[in-house]
């Protein structure tokens, strides 16, 4: 039997994104002496002609395991980059969740509004990073 504590990543891959591609990170947490984080949202864009081409959301920890916001990321696709469509966008991916109370992450009522929060934010942050490498900043939304 194998010990799933012993295992260790040694390495990943993936590929880079082509096209205009901007990313976001960000994690909120208590207080930077707590290693736990009251939850994190990743996002990556791909946007072309002023259109979300693809995105991908990762979220964590607000389901029992980390989580991709399928449709958040379904109803982004094609769609036209906007401040109305990232914020319905981030609706859809606290919908998708199903964190739990807990004493280190707060409570589940805060951590479902904060998932809306940073799934927003991370979306701005990306947007605006395809926006600066494209020479398009005055486009922002």
């Amino acid at each position: 039997m194998v010990d799933s504590t012993s295992e260790l990543v040694r390495a990943f891959r993936f590929r880079p994104p082509l096209g205009q591609a901007g990313s976001a990170y960000r994690r909120l947490g208590k207080c930077k002496s707590i290693a736990l984080p009251v939850l994190c949202a990743a996002t990556v864009v791909t946007i072309k002609e002023g259109h979300f081409e693809s995105a991908a959301i990762g979220l964590g920890p607000v389901a029992p395991r980390p989580l991709r916001a399928r449709l958040a990321e379904e109803y982004l696709a094609g769609r036209q980059v906007s401040a109305a469509v990232m914020n319905q966008a981030a609706i859809l991916a606290r919908r998708e969740t199903d964190p739990r109370d807990s004493l280190l992450r707060c409570a589940k009522a805060y951590r479902e509004e904060m998932v809306a929060a940073l799934v927003r934010s991370t979306l701005l942050q990306a947007v605006a990073a395809v926006q600066v490498s494209s020479g398009s900043v005055e486009k922002a939304p």
